[in-house]
């Protein structure tokens, strides 16, 4: 799990974030704590502008402390004295962020390698990240980095929005990379943005040989400043509950397994992937989530554009056409409350029609009002020919919701309902 935990920066660097409130409250964090504490193996990374800027930073780390988790915080390297006490006191790992050195004032160059170097002594274990904005740029300057100071990891950081086929001359250097640092243990690792095909087969294959990784699209869970949770940095824009909803890093990493599924596998954005061996073979779901959720979140605005401008105008047919586009394309999104809206407009024009009651039952569910929920899923099992996948839908969310008692008393309504059908079939 991954907590900005700020937005004060010492550099406007790439990739920097900007969110309110600027800093997060301490009670957000330390609860953040609390449901990672809860989990088998407990994994917390600082993250933000400037992680170690927090006002507060202290009381944060005593919070790790007091749970037994170790802190690992990702830094600019640009860092007040005091911050670098706290990160010996508290035996912190660090994951230290590398720019582009044109990026860098010169002061601030000549700190941050002093920094580095300070932390090069073998006592804090320091992971180096290179963070890669500029596709077409010359990466070479990292060799410095890993010839002159002690890195127990190597990890290379792209934009998900990135076209795949900008990513080759940065993949040829760090290819050589992995060829020149093996004898220092030092694999490359590239974090999530980079899909297989990215890669020649040549440096894909070697990449395996030596022990090379990549990420995978999948959450990588964050908490935004003000408590609420995002799939990871790149979809902080839709975001999702606030933190205190979850008892354990388990139901988080699920509640975005399963609000994502349908973008996970949405392709439409990406149509050579359908037949990419690399899909086919598991080896990622196409393009990032991030990049299908931008696309998605552009046919939103474009479908809300035209429902708007032509209220009044369009047939009965051709508006309930536009309410279903759009009602499919907010609960891709996880926007349930605007599928709502949709949803309802359709049911008010076509109350017998038992596809919109399960969706309803769905959005009402997943924004709270269990009992309208539970209302619409038997409403569609009531006008369906086949109750059982509305039943079915609904006995599963009693299950994961904890309430037992209603789920044995559902599954014998639908062991009946599996008993009128047998018949039916028998007699047909």
């Amino acid at each position: 799990m991954e907590l900005y935990l700020t937005m004060r920066r010492r550099a406007d660097f790439p990739f920097n974030m900007d969110c309110t409130p600027e800093d997060m409250p301490v009670d957000v964090a330390l609860r953040a704590l609390d449901v990672a504490a809860a989990s088998k193996s407990p994994q917390i990374l600082l993250r933000g502008n400037e992680p170690l800027l927090h006002p507060d930073l202290e009381m944060v780390l005593k919070g790790f402390r007091k749970r037994g988790i170790i802190p690992v915080i990702e830094t600019s390297g640009l860092m007040p004295s005091m911050a670098k006490r706290l990160i010996r006191e508290y035996h912190c790992r660090l994951i230290w962020r590398l720019y582009r050195p044109s990026l860098y004032s010169p002061e601030d160059l000549e700190e941050m390698k002093a920094n580095l170097k300070e932390f090069s002594d073998g006592t804090i274990t320091v992971r180096l990240v290179v963070m890669v904005d500029d596709m077409s740029a010359d990466y070479g300057f990292v060799r410095e980095y890993l010839d002159n100071y002690e890195f127990e990891a190597n990890l290379w950081r792209f934009s998900c929005l990135h076209d795949q086929a900008d990513f080759s001359p940065v993949m040829a250097l760090i290819s050589d990379l992995m060829r020149e640092y093996i004898g220092k243990n030092l694999v490359p690792a590239l974090a999530c943005g980079v899909m297989p095909c990215a890669m020649t087969d040549a440096q894909f294959g070697f990449m395996a040989k030596v022990g090379g990784k990549y990420a995978r699209c999948i959450p990588h869970l964050g908490v935004l400043p003000d408590g609420r949770v995002c799939h990871c940095q790149a979809m902080r824009m839709l975001p999702g509950p606030h933190i205190s909803t979850f008892k354990n890093e388990g139901e988080l990493h699920q509640y975005y397994i399963d609000v994502f599924i349908s973008l996970q596998w949405q392709l439409s954005f990406c149509p050579e992937c359908n037949g990419c061996p690399c899909l086919s073979a598991g080896l990622c779901t196409g393009v990032s989530m991030a990049k299908k959720a931008h696309g998605m979140l552009a046919k939103y605005e474009e479908l809300k554009a035209k429902l708007a401008a032509e209220q009044g105008e369009l047939s009965d047919e051709a508006r309930m056409k536009l309410l279903w586009e759009m009602s499919e394309v907010c609960m891709i999104l996880g926007l349930y409350p605007d599928a709502i809206e949709c949803l309802e407009e359709i049911r008010r024009q076509a109350p017998e029609n038992g596809k919109c009651h399960f969706y309803l039952g769905v959005c009402y569910w997943e924004t709270g009002s269990l009992a309208e929920g539970e209302d619409e899923f038997r409403k569609c099992a009531r006008l369906s020919d086949n109750p059982l996948p509305a039943l079915n839908e609904l006995f599963n969310r009693f299950v994961k919701n904890g309430n037992t008692i209603r789920a044995r008393l559902l599954q014998g309504e639908i062991e009946k309902e599996e008993l009128k059908l047998r018949e039916a079939q028998r007699k047909s």
